[in-house]
């Protein structure tokens, strides 16, 4: 008997982050707005940012088709920060919204370190507005 020899893979990956780039766009023009509302909630949102808080989450597509060879992977802001954003818009930032985006229990962490959060699923109907939920038991 013959063996076959394995034939190479390809497979496909796309990254879609428009969703987060216009949220990290917004959040950059909002930034000297933030400040000057709140000094001490600007100061611990800039913390928790540099201590690793999740600012968006990865929603990955095998493909709806068993055997497909795209993979495709959705960026999406996260629950903290489309708080942060809306609090921004309505005018309305302070250390309780802060605190509420990124606080205690808000992202799932080891060690003080931010553990990404990665979601999976078998299609993602942007048209629908499915939220991404993480796996690994972190908020979506």
């Amino acid at each position: 008997m013959t063996q076959i020899p394995p034939r190479p893979i390809t497979v496909e990956m796309r990254i879609e982050s428009g969703a987060i780039d216009a949220a990290l766009s917004d959040l950059s023009a909002a930034l000297p707005k933030l400040r000057d509302l709140s000094l001490e909630a600007f100061d611990r949102l800039i913390g928790f940012i540099e201590a690793g808080a999740e600012l968006f989450v990865l929603d990955v597509d095998r493909g709806a088709t068993p055997g497909a060879n795209e993979i495709r992977v959705v960026a999406q802001p996260s629950d903290g920060l489309r708080i942060i954003l809306a609090a921004a818009r309505a005018g309305d930032f302070n250390l309780a919204v802060v605190e509420q985006a990124f606080g205690h229990g808000s992202h799932p962490s080891v060690g003080g370190l931010a553990i990404p959060t990665v979601t999976e699923s078998p299609a993602v109907d942007k048209a629908a507005g499915d939220e991404a939920k993480p796996i690994h038991g972190g908020p979506a």
